[in-house]
């Protein structure tokens, strides 16, 4: 994916995948980072608050206390629209937050740290928030793909399964 198709700032957006966690560490692990200069988003998962959202300017700005289950598949989305930052794990919001601070100006990775996972079916939609309530997520395979319709671009990649 091009590098400039990963830099989302303060548009719409998706980020979503199958996740099966083996095990983490009890550290802060970043799972998802838009650069990590001073006023960027990043998705964290640390042992003490489970999933959140941080601004590297600010700190925590969101903590769920909802962690990953060992060994089993589940699905975790992250979505942004009009400015909401939102958090699902199996289809059920977890948590969101407006966020006035945290752009997503640097580039978008997908870097677990501190984590043994195996991650699948990953879909990154640029300019559409795909879910802002509760819904069930897709379990029929995606193909790898890479696709733009006006402002909207979705990437996905998909792996073989693990365990």
């Amino acid at each position: 994916v091009p590098s400039h198709d990963r830099v989302f700032g303060s548009g719409n957006f998706t980020v979503e995948f199958w996740i099966y966690q083996v095990s983490q560490s009890v550290t802060d692990n970043r799972i998802i980072s838009f650069g990590g200069t001073a006023g960027c988003l990043n998705i964290t998962y640390r042992a003490s608050l489970g999933l959140g959202i941080v601004n590297e300017a600010v700190a925590h700005i969101l903590s769920t206390n909802t962690f990953f289950a060992n060994n089993q598949w589940q699905h975790f989305a992250f979505t942004r629209a009009s400015g909401t930052c939102r958090l699902f794990l199996n289809g059920n919001l977890i948590g969101s937050v407006s966020s006035s601070v945290g752009n997503a100006t640097g580039t978008f990775t997908l870097s677990p740290s501190n984590l043994v996972a195996f991650f699948d079916s990953i879909r990154i939609t640029k300019g559409v928030a795909r879910y802002t309530a509760n819904f069930n997520p897709d379990t029929a395979p995606l193909m790898a793909t890479s696709v733009q319709v006006g402002t909207e671009m979705t990437t996905i990649f998909d792996f073989a399964q693990a365990p």
